[in-house]
């Protein structure tokens, strides 16, 4: 894996991790999920196009995607599956910030972002789609990304995980990385920040909402748990999973473990 686009855009596989039952791992080089990849170079452009991906899923809004689009990568079809949220401009955020310091004497918002997740329409058909997308790759390697790559991309990365069967603490080490590798991207973002916003309190309470905390998957999970009575139902009530498409992915995207790992 490619560690400068791993600091630079939260760029990732989510190979290796073992599965529930049996001897069996995630495929290497075959899932993989980043932050925003507008600003790519030829470089770059030619590492994501040797991984052999068959689809980008860009789970960005309409908005995000049109101030920021996707470079186009030979080989490789973009596919537009707005999910739940999107990126807050730094120019917009004297507006969201009273908002904010409302919700920080509550309950933090990014926990109720993850609830919608699991219960908002619009959230539920992008992971649907998402995972039709990965159902029509016939098994080739998929990208999905945001912004970020954390919440809307960690959330997606989480459910494709469940489908695998990959167990809970597992996941949540996946979904964790992302505090180690948002951090380059994060200090930039701050110090934009810091040229607009003039308060130091608004300044730390904006940097805490860029932050990955394990609280927020495990809001989603209790979510899915509080509304489904289980993650397998969610996936197959909530998102429309098949058991038969459940087994055609996990035969697609697992493998058996080398004796000795």
């Amino acid at each position: 894996m490619n560690q400068d686009l791993m600091h630079r855009i939260n760029l990732r596989e989510l190979g290796g991790y073992p599965v529930n039952q049996g001897k069996k791992v995630v495929k290497t080089n075959h899932l993989y999920r980043s932050g925003e990849i507008s600003d790519l170079s030829l470089e770059d452009i030619r590492y994501l196009q040797n991984l052999g991906l068959s689809f980008i899923c860009d789970l960005r809004s309409k908005e995000e995607q049109e101030q920021h689009p996707n470079p186009p990568i030979e080989g490789v079809e973009m596919f537009s599956n707005p999910a739940l949220g999107g990126a807050v401009a730094v120019q917009s955020l004297d507006q969201l910030l009273p908002a904010l310091m409302n919700h920080r004497l509550t309950e933090d918002p990014l926990l109720g972002v993850y609830k919608q997740f699991v219960t908002d329409e619009q959230s539920k058909q992008a992971y649907r789609l998402l995972i039709r997308t990965l159902l029509q790759s016939g098994g080739r390697p998929v990208l999905w990304h945001c912004t970020a790559g954390k919440d809307r991309t960690g959330f997606a990365s989480a459910i494709i995980l469940l489908l695998l069967d990959v167990p809970l603490e597992a996941i949540m080490e996946d979904y964790m990385k992302s505090s180690q590798y948002r951090q380059e991207a994060n200090r930039k973002w701050i110090d934009q920040i810091k040229e607009v916003v003039q308060n130091p309190e608004h300044v730390s309470l904006i940097q805490s909402f860029m932050g990955i905390k394990p609280e927020y998957l495990r809001a989603a999970i209790d979510e899915i748990v509080r509304v489904y009575g289980s993650t397998d139902n969610y996936l197959l009530e909530g998102l429309g999973v098949s058991d038969l498409e459940r087994e055609q992915l996990q035969a697609w995207y697992l493998i058996e473990q080398e004796a000795g790992e």
